[in-house]
C-alpha cells in the first residue's frame, strides 16, 4: 500500500480506492475525494488453499459476517422504500 500511495504522490498513477484507507493514509501529498455516483463494489477475500493460519480463518469468518450483515441490511432497506 505505501508504495502505491507514493506512486500517486509522484503522479504516476491515480486510483479507485475507499474511504476508510483515505481516512488512515491522510498526507499533505495526496488529495482525496468522494466519487459519490459510483456504484457500490464488490470485494472478495482470497487465501492460500491449504492455509493452516488460525489468524487467516478468523479474518475470512469476521469478513463473512461483516459481508453477511450489510447484504441483510440492504434487502431490509430495500424493503422498506417499496
Amino acid at each position: 500500500m505505501v508504495q502505491m500511495l507514493r506512486q500517486i504522490e509522484l503522479g504516476r498513477m491515480l486510483a479507485l480506492l475507499p474511504v476508510s484507507l483515505a481516512e488512515r493514509n491522510a498526507r499533505p501529498q495526496l488529495t482525496w475525494r468522494p466519487v459519490d455516483d459510483a456504484p457500490e463494489a464488490a470485494f472478495a477475500v482470497a487465501w492460500p488453499q491449504n492455509s493452516p493460519s488460525l489468524a487467516v480463518a478468523a479474518f475470512v469468518r469476521i469478513a463473512t459476517a461483516v459481508s453477511a450483515g450489510r447484504q441483510a441490511s440492504l434487502v431490509a432497506g430495500a424493503a422498506e422504500i417499496a
